[in-house]
């Protein structure tokens, strides 16, 4: 077997996006036969892989939502994008009631190329993105400002966006940090400062 070449890419933020509650309206609704429900999944998905390709690059279907990096060196507003897509989405699938979503954000150096039967990408950011968006109670605890959309960074991505204009217009004052620091499953002793944008 052929040695994989992966390309590496430092200070990339990694994305994760997961849809609430698709699962049980869409791939669980009885009165749509399967073919049905994963015709409008695939639609869910090509909305969002078409929108954040204006500012990243889409990665992999994680079975409810869409693993995506930028390359931090860019200048992208990442939050302005954010804001729309479940608008998007909804607005695809205009007989669906609105699919709010959970979004989290990592930071740090990754591994793009052929892992498995595709192209993905490889590194403690993607694990560290992954175990986030598992802790749904982080997402669901404390207020925001938006019904749509609950978005959760660490706080090494957090102050890098804040740099790179890769927030827009938030600063770090638009951020609630959430306490105690956090643990990502399988990482001990692997302490991380999350923040929520309010």
């Amino acid at each position: 077997m052929a040695e994989q070449v992966l390309t590496r890419v430092d200070n990339a933020v990694v994305g994760m996006i997961d849809i609430v509650s698709s699962t049980s309206q869409i791939m669980g609704n009885p009165r749509d036969d399967q073919a049905v429900r994963a015709v409008k999944m695939l639609r869910i998905i090509q909305v969002l892989q078409r929108e954040i390709q204006a500012f990243a690059i889409p990665v992999s279907f994680t079975g409810d939502g869409l693993l995506f990096y930028v390359a931090a060196q860019s200048d992208r507003r990442i939050i302005d994008r954010m804001a729309i897509l479940a608008g998007l989405v909804r607005a695809e699938l205009n007989d669906q009631p609105l699919l709010p979503m959970r979004i989290g954000f990592s930071r740090g150096t990754i591994f793009s190329g052929q892992v498995g039967p595709g192209p993905n990408i490889i590194g403690v950011p993607v694990v560290e993105v992954s175990r986030l968006m598992a802790e749904k109670e982080m997402f669901d605890s404390g207020t925001t400002n938006s019904r749509v959309a609950t978005i959760l960074a660490t706080e090494d991505t957090l102050e890098t966006g804040v740099t790179l204009n890769l927030w827009g217009s938030l600063v770090m004052k638009d951020w609630q940090k959430i306490e105690p620091p956090w643990e990502p499953r399988g990482l001990p002793g692997y302490l991380v400062s999350i923040y929520r944008y309010i």
